[in-house]
């Protein structure tokens, strides 16, 4: 099955770059300056791609396929989850291995880099040493560092979770009629966008209170704020990636794939996303 991921412009729907792939992509996220890509997929590889040409710079390999991936703040790194039984840290630029954690499935680093979450754990991300350690009652599925480092929100099960990122305690639960697929904090570390059955949702990270909510036609795969907040990108099974005012809920814009989009970032005004 050839599959792709793809860069948008976000408020015109126009496709700037396309990466092909012979299995499932399943995850993508942008360098910190909108440069390049890094995507993962089924075949077990992590690919950092230009983000304006398409063209490959370094590949990751697994031992099995991966699930989630993410630069670290300074752009020199890429960690990878797969279903491997770990979670590794990459140089950008060569994919040479840095460290691997004895953790897999969804990965994200902390914004100052120094910090891995993969699993229930937060992890040293160059001596792949544990810091702290979450409860869950279910399988976790997303996760994601608020921008000031301080926090840490995760969904298992029905409910999404804010917890303090060096002690593992939690600070709010928010709960949803359906298991949660993705989850991701407003630049300023105030709100929090979650997906779960065919809506997003915007929540007040502090309190749990929600906020906004936005409406798919079928299951919502994943949500993220740009960079200044105001909007929300969502990808659904209903083919498509839509743009939203995070404050009143209005659709801003709407992109069609041929297939469900399993994931979509905003970066500026450029939108990515995958099926």
């Amino acid at each position: 099955m050839v599959s792709s991921a793809r860069v948008w412009e976000a408020l015109t729907g126009k496709e700037t770059a396309r990466m092909t792939y012979g299995s499932f992509v399943t995850s993508v996220a942008f360098s910190p300056d909108g440069k390049y890509v890094v995507s993962g997929s089924q075949d077990g590889t992590a690919r950092v791609c230009d983000a304006i040409t398409g063209n490959e710079i370094a590949r990751m390999t697994h031992d099995g396929p991966v699930r989630s991936v993410s630069f670290s703040s300074d752009g020199k790194y890429v960690v990878s989850g797969s279903q491997d039984g770990f979670a590794r840290v990459w140089e950008a630029a060569t994919g040479k291995e840095v460290t691997r954690l004895a953790s897999s499935g969804v990965v994200a680093f902390s914004p100052d880099g120094k910090y891995v979450i993969s699993g229930r754990s937060v992890w040293n991300a160059m001596t792949g040493n544990e810091i702290a350690r979450m409860t869950f009652f279910y399988p976790v599925l997303p996760l994601a560092f608020s921008p000031n480092g301080k926090y840490v929100v995760s969904g298992s099960g029905v409910t999404a979770q804010v917890w303090e990122a060096l002690t593992g305690k939690e600070v709010a639960h928010m709960n949803h009629e359906s298991p949660v697929n993705s989850v991701a904090f407003s630049p300023d570390s105030k709100y929090i966008v979650s997906a779960g059955g065919s809506v997003a949702l915007v929540w007040d990270a502090s309190t749990g209170n929600e906020v906004t909510r936005m409406t798919h036609d079928s299951q919502v795969w994943s949500v993220a704020f740009n960079p200044d907040g105001k909007y929300v990108v969502s990808g659904g099974e209903d083919q498509t990636a839509r743009v939203w005012d995070a404050a009143t809920g209005n659709e801003v814009a709407r992109m069609t794939h041929e297939s469900l989009v399993t994931s979509a970032t905003l970066r500026a005004w450029h939108l990515t996303c995958w099926m």
